[in-house]
């Protein structure tokens, strides 16, 4: 269970970083 839920948080966290990496050339924000 907190294997499954570590993994569950790592990868949000992952998927938040891609995108603000993403979108950082092309919006101005605090990411």
């Amino acid at each position: 269970m907190d294997v499954n839920d570590n993994a569950f948080i790592l990868d949000k966290r992952g998927v938040l970083k891609f995108f603000a990496s993403r979108l950082a050339p092309t919006v101005s924000g605090p990411f």
